[in-house]
């Protein structure tokens, strides 16, 4: 049985695959399967793992159609894993260094975690700009860890930078923890599922994963926000019930963000009322259900508000 299962998850990753590959090509701990999962690529994404994975027997090709959703993807990829712990990494990013995986794996094992991680690294496409250090970016501070240790989810509170991470499959299967069958929002809430199932992770200070941004236009519609407000409103749920009060912040701020990205779809009050109305009904506690009515506002500030700061003037 492999030591560990790498998912790789590709849809017309041809620009980025071969960084990504190489890397977890390159890693040094024994007994690794890679299972990559093409979701309906059309461009030279096959090709480019032929060329790169082809006989190399630890690698494994996966397709799906794009019917499913990313979330049901990885799912499928997730019951197929056969690896005593599994990492998620998407094909635009890659690992910083050959031994990542090793020194997770014994940090995992040596500790007796659930979940291990590490610190995350980003790589601005546009710019070619590396940035490590986040200690003055507030919420994404969460993506370094000062020091090597067992940390309590309660005092991180963070759902970013799953390909840092490392899972006990026994555990994610125990605990029923997978993927929201969603196309865009199913990282963050898979994140906070193990995360406050686990009730703490091992944390190492060493990058793990060097993350590419600005690299794809997200676009936004109604899918899109009804995913976003579907998965916001079960971590508020965790929220609520475990007083993670920095983590609701930060997610009713995104719950904004989207909103005013999706101005455009919907700029009419009754779509406004609706998305709140369908958050705040699985925010069952009276008191939650007062709060967020606090957060979120009448329509009328809301509106006003984001087009006073989004204005093209």
């Amino acid at each position: 049985m492999p030591r560990a299962s790498v998912v790789i998850y590709m849809r017309d990753s041809v620009d980025f695959l071969a960084e990504c590959l190489v890397s977890v090509k390159s890693q040094t701990l024994d007994g690794i399967e890679v299972l990559c999962v093409d979701h309906g690529s059309t461009d030279a994404t096959l090709r480019l793992f032929g060329i790169i994975a082809g006989g190399d027997e630890r690698f494994h090709l996966l397709e799906f159609d794009v019917t499913a959703s990313r979330g049901r993807v990885l799912n499928e990829a997730l019951a197929q894993c056969r690896g005593d712990y599994v990492s998620f990494i998407n094909a635009a990013d890659w690992y910083y260094d050959s031994s990542v995986l090793e020194r997770l794996y014994r940090a995992a094992t040596e500790n007796d975690a659930a979940i291990v991680g590490g610190s995350l690294g980003e790589f601005d496409n546009r710019t070619n700009t590396v940035t490590d250090d986040f200690s003055d970016k507030e919420y994404l501070s969460r993506y370094t860890f000062q020091q090597e240790g067992r940390i309590e989810f309660s005092s991180w509170q963070g759902d970013i930078g799953l390909g840092r991470f490392l899972f006990s499959r026994s555990f994610l299967e125990d605990k029923s923890i997978s993927f929201a069958d969603s196309e865009y929002q199913g990282i963050s809430l898979f994140i906070v599922r193990a995360m406050v199932a686990a009730g703490w992770f091992y944390a190492i200070p060493n990058i793990i994963l060097r993350k590419r941004v600005q690299f794809e236009t997200r676009e936004i519609g109604k899918n899109v926000l009804d995913e976003a407000v579907d998965a916001i409103a079960e971590i508020l749920v965790f929220c609520q019930q475990n007083e993670y009060e920095e983590l609701k912040r930060h997610q009713t701020d995104m719950l904004m963000v989207y909103a005013v990205e999706s101005l455009g779809l919907v700029m009419n009050e009754p779509r406004i009322l609706q998305l709140r109305a369908k958050i705040l009904r699985r925010l069952i506690p009276t008191k939650a259900y007062k709060q967020m009515l606090d957060i979120a506002g009448s329509y009328k500030t809301f509106s006003a508000e984001a087009l006073k700061d989004f204005s093209l003037d």
